[in-house]
């Protein structure tokens, strides 16, 4: 009996030492893009300063771009992703990922809509201060992210990551900042592409 007892736990020992072994220490590329999209989501700075060192950038702008961290909080706060497999290779691992946000496309293009609107029926008698006009704007912008029959974009990537000391870390892309804001800086180079 106590030799059956003695085989049991030596293979339960076993057992864990091999699922140990096969993890290889740490949180996996997944696990770590699941922790750092949902910092990105809920805002949450300690988590995303630790997988995504580029955060510094992006918590740190609002105070000198007047309050685009509100909205920038947001946008991200819509945003939602699916984890679709993963490859990895040594210290580098790519994740494919479909990232849903509010389509600032469509967004952007019905905000000049209503701009439009109503400059054409604004009345001159009627005038706002600068700060009335931009604060008016802003409310319009908000509005139209937040509402609830706003058209969602998704789009499925390649996000790159690499493993630094334990923890795998998002090597920052263009398409992955786009993803994350439903596609708001390919609108823009649009519009300004088209201006120039």
């Amino acid at each position: 009996m106590c030799n059956k007892i003695r085989l049991l736990a030596a293979l339960v020992l076993a057992l864990s030492l091999m699922l140990t072994a096969c993890k290889g220490g740490g949180e996996i590329p997944e696990e770590s893009l699941f922790n750092t999209l949902n910092a990105i989501r809920d805002w949450e700075e300690e988590t995303l300063q630790k997988y995504y060192p580029s955060a510094d950038e992006l918590l740190n702008s609002g105070d000198k771009m007047l309050g685009i961290n509100d909205t920038a909080r947001i946008i991200l706060g819509k945003m939602s992703f699916n984890i679709v497999s993963c490859t990895k290779s040594g210290n580098t691992a790519t994740v494919k990922t479909e990232i849903t946000n509010v389509d600032m496309g469509a967004v952007i293009e019905e905000f000049f809509s209503q701009v439009m609107a109503m400059a054409l029926s604004a009345d001159d008698t009627q005038e706002k201060s600068s700060d009335e006009q931009a604060e008016e704007l802003k409310q319009i912008l908000l509005e139209l992210i937040k509402s609830e029959d706003a058209h969602t974009k998704t789009t499925e990537l390649d996000i790159k990551m690499t493993k630094s000391r334990d923890i795998w870390q998002i090597n920052e892309s263009d398409e992955f900042v786009d993803a994350l804001t439903g596609g708001l800086f390919s609108t823009a180079d649009s519009f300004l592409g088209g201006i120039g």
